[in-house]
């Protein structure tokens, strides 16, 4: 029954991720393999451009990762590549995806307050 209910906010959460974003707007945040799986490495990119974290000296990526139980964080640091951040992040073995935030000490971008998806 868990499963089921992660499953069907995780849904809920990239329905109003990929909708909500304005034609026009700038690609912010990719990721791949665009379907990962549990125990795969996934490389994200982060383009700050607009955004509060635009000009941050360092930034980094907070995933966490939904499963059957409480959420688990993963810290992952950003490289500049440039302009734009890049890391990899492994997808645990349970999760069934990933919700993702990029922080800079106390500035945070969060997607809008939706968080960004990877869906597992």
């Amino acid at each position: 029954m868990k499963k089921i209910l992660v499953s069907a906010v995780m849904g809920g959460l990239v329905f109003v991720t990929f909708c909500g974003r304005k034609s026009g707007e700038p690609e912010r945040f990719s990721f791949s393999p665009q379907k990962p799986q549990p125990g795969e490495t996934v490389t994200v990119r982060y383009d700050p451009t607009g955004t509060d974290l635009d000009g941050s000296a360092s930034i980094s990526l907070v995933a966490y990762a939904f499963s059957a139980g409480r959420p688990e964080a993963l810290d992952t640091p950003l490289a500049e590549e440039g302009g734009v951040w890049a890391g990899r992040l492994s997808v645990p073995e349970k999760a069934s995806g990933l919700l993702v935030k990029f922080v800079d000490d106390d500035r945070t971008d969060a997607g809008g307050g939706h968080g960004y998806i990877i869906p597992v």
